[in-house]
Parts: C-alpha cells; sequence; structure tokens
C-alpha cells in the first residue's frame, strides 16, 4: 500500500491511547482526523469512501459497550483497507465482561485488513479470543528525555496515569505499613470517569493508616517529566496490564520503577533489563522499603532496547507498505 492510511481519533486527547494514536500519526506523517466521538469518527469515514485508514482501537473509546464498537469498527471495515491497533486486550481479569470484550475483539480484528498489538503477550491474548488475525507487535514507543542531574526524590510512594479499579493505589496503601510515617502515595495524574468514589475511598483507608494520599489532578504534559524524575520511589502495581504506557513514561524520565510481576513486565525486563525492577505482589511492602533505603536504585543509565517513537513510526510505515 503506497497510500498512508488517514488516522482517525475519537474523543480527549488525555486518553492513553488516544496520545498514542496521535504520537505515532505525526510522526509517520499521516493526515489525523480529530472528532468528540465514535460517532462522528464514524461520520468522518463514511464521508471518505475507500480511504484506507488506520485506527487505535480499545472497546471503551468506540461503543458504549464492546458489543456495539465491535458492530461500528466492523461495519467501518466495509469497503475499505481498515487497519487498526489493538489496546487493553481481553483477559481473565475483565471478570464476567471477558466473554463479550472476547467476542469484539475478535469480530473487530477479523474484519481488519491488519492488526497490530503492543507486546507479545497482547499476542497471546489475542490468540486466546479466538481471533484468525496474525498481529505484528510494535511496542508502545519510549523516548528518552533530557537528562539533568537527578533531584532529590521527594520519599513518597508515586503511581503515574489515571486512577482506576485494579491499577494497583490500594495495594500500595496497604503496603505503606512498616515504612517510615513520612512516606505516603501519590497518584501522579486524574481519575478515570466514574472512578471519583474509588479516589474517596483511597483518601479515607490512607488516613485511618495515618498516611497521606495525594491526587494531583490534570498534569500539562510539559509538566510530567519534571514530576516523573522528583518521584520518590517509582510504582507500577498492576498486576494486569498487556501494554504499558505508564511503565513507559517511567522509563523516559530516566527512572527503574517497581513494577509488579506480570507477563508483560517480564518481557519489558528481557528485552531492557535495567530498566524496571519486578517485585512479587506480596512483597510490595519490602521492594518499597527497599527502594527508599537504596534511592539510586530507581534510576537507569538512561540506555534501553525499547523503540523510540521514530523506531515505531518506521515500523509501522513499513508495515502498512508491505501488507
Amino acid at each position: 500500500m503506497s497510500e498512508l492510511p488517514i488516522h482517525v481519533v475519537p474523543g480527549t486527547e488525555r486518553h492513553g491511547v488516544n496520545e498514542q494514536a496521535l504520537s505515532i500519526a505525526h510522526a509517520t506523517g499521516a493526515e489525523v482526523v480529530r472528532t468528540g466521538d465514535a460517532v462522528s469518527a464514524e461520520h468522518a469515514l463514511h464521508r471518505m469512501p475507500g480511504r484506507p485508514a488506520h485506527l487505535h482501537v480499545t472497546d471503551h473509546l468506540w461503543g458504549r459497550d464492546p458489543a456495539a464498537a465491535a458492530q461500528r469498527l466492523v461495519a467501518l471495515a466495509a469497503g475499505r483497507r481498515l487497519t487498526l491497533t489493538l489496546h487493553d486486550l481481553p483477559q481473565a481479569s475483565d471478570g464476567e465482561h471477558r466473554q463479550a470484550r472476547a467476542a469484539a475483539y475478535v469480530a473487530i480484528s477479523d474484519a481488519a485488513a491488519g492488526v497490530v498489538v503492543c507486546s507479545r503477550h497482547e499476542q497471546r491474548l489475542l490468540a486466546a479470543t479466538g481471533s484468525l488475525a496474525e498481529p505484528v507487535v510494535i511496542p508502545l514507543a519510549i523516548d528518552p528525555s533530557p537528562r539533568d542531574r537527578r533531584p532529590d526524590g521527594d520519599r513518597q510512594v508515586t503511581i503515574s496515569g489515571f486512577v482506576y479499579p485494579g491499577k494497583g493505589h490500594a495495594e500500595a496503601i496497604d503496603a505503606l505499613v512498616g515504612l517510615p510515617p513520612d512516606v505516603g502515595l501519590v497518584a501522579l495524574g486524574q481519575p478515570s470517569a466514574g472512578c471519583e468514589q474509588l479516589v474517596d475511598a483511597l483518601r479515607v483507608t490512607a488516613a485511618a493508616m495515618g498516611r497521606s494520599f495525594i491526587l494531583t489532578g490534570y498534569i500539562e504534559p510539559n509538566q510530567w517529566i519534571p514530576r516523573l524524575r522528583s518521584a520518590g520511589v517509582p510504582l507500577a502495581a498492576h498486576t494486569h496490564i498487556s501494554a504499558s504506557a505508564s511503565i513507559g513514561s517511567w522509563i523516559a524520565a530516566g527512572r527503574r520503577p517497581l513494577v509488579a510481576s506480570s507477563p508483560y513486565a517480564h518481557e519489558i525486563a528481557e528485552q531492557a533489563p535495567s530498566t524496571v525492577r519486578i517485585y512479587e505482589p506480596s512483597r510490595l511492602s519490602e521492594a518499597l522499603l527497599s527502594a527508599l533505603q537504596d534511592p539510586a536504585s530507581t534510576w537507569h543509565d538512561g540506555t534501553h532496547g525499547l523503540p523510540t517513537t521514530a523506531d515505531a513510526a518506521a515500523r509501522y510505515v513499513e508495515w502498512w507498505a508491505s501488507s
């Protein structure tokens, strides 16, 4: 395919999937159409019949439920060359929602002309849904930030990204028991839509333990790296990730986060061994104490074996040309 596909991106730029979509689209030089929501995205594509398109997909962005998202995307694949990058692949931790999400991802991936996923773990998760697609793996891009002196950490445990159930904030607060009394938890970011009550519950739990819990709220893009670099203990406590921009942000900032053991965490450690410290979830408190006692262990040397945005963009362009 000689023509770069148009990229249609629905919803807020603050969504992690949309951030990835826009970053890759701009780096490849592809045309981008921004819309307010999935309905507007659908209408935009209908006004461009036959035009090849590439979409970054999680079912939450493309429909009111997985079935609606699948119906919309399968319809968009009819009559055009539609390629997809799939995110948030269905897995057992989805509980009662897994079956519906799996069925949607099968329909979406099998209708597409080509599929990208962001980790080998996601490749396995897609196969487990029963999809016949053979996805290409293009890892999430990590662009190292300019290096300056290492600031003194604030001694707080910090989790970056959106706050939602399962992200590990509750486990991190519980693990503060036994740590020095000045150590609390910082949630660097804002709650996902509908998760405000979770934030209230985290505050109550932390207060009952005599610990601080700080939610920073939205942070401007140019402030992310400084905040990540000034954190005391960088932590990625989610045990059910399939690929993680949050971990990538820590690495980009020069930090070596504590990462809960998971297939994806071990995949990152295999590709770039010096960039993460994997801990067993049952031993989080020990891992936090170790990091507090050895701040140097929370930094890496600035090199890694993971693709930059330029690398990832080149792989996308090569893939579109050859598929």
